[in-house]
């Protein structure tokens, strides 16, 4: 208990039938609204069903039963660890894995940080994209070689309506 209670991650072991064995308190931390029932003996599947009746579940779940089942069958799919946005807006890595028992192991990683640097960047692309397209001058980009990148000013200078198409074109010296 104590080596599991050090783990920087949530982690928690349910048996073969599907009821928790233990949990630390990372993993309670991570579902704050269903914290006083995550206790040895409760099973999953009652878990999922109290996550949908409490709002723990998360914004996007349209169809509960639909979520619940996917839940339940996700551990025996195996696969890499699927990313979640949890109702409190923070986004876990979930991995889950089999015992050799019959049981699964759930470990969770607060990736909240990671995806808000994910979406500063995608946003900052964005500006940089809408900055360069609206620019009145030509910016054309090559690798020495080929032109990789054209904005639409480039374009209307060099004769040609559509930039992509002049993506891949060499460049004479």
């Amino acid at each position: 208990a104590d080596a599991i209670g050090c783990v920087s991650e949530g982690f928690a072991l349910f048996d073969e039938h599907g009821r928790l064995v233990v949990c630390n308190e990372r993993y309670r931390a991570a579902y704050p609204l269903l914290s006083d029932l995550l206790r040895p003996g409760v099973r999953f599947a009652e878990l999922l069903h109290k996550a949908v009746e409490r709002g723990a579940a998360g914004r996007d779940v349209t169809d509960p039963s639909g979520w619940a089942a996917e839940c339940l069958s996700r551990p025996a799919r195996g696969g890499p660890p699927a990313d979640h946005r949890l109702a409190d807006g923070r986004w876990y890595r979930i991995s889950e894995h089999a015992t050799r028992s019959g049981g699964i192991v759930k470990i969770l990683t607060d990736i909240t940080e990671l995806k808000r640097h994910e979406q500063a960047l995608a946003d900052s692309e964005e500006r940089y994209r809408r900055l360069v397209e609206m620019a009145p001058y030509g910016i054309v980009v090559w690798d020495g070689g080929r032109v990789r990148f054209a904005n639409r000013a480039a374009a209307r200078i060099l004769g040609t309506v559509d930039p992509a198409a002049m993506a891949g074109v060499p460049v004479l010296d």
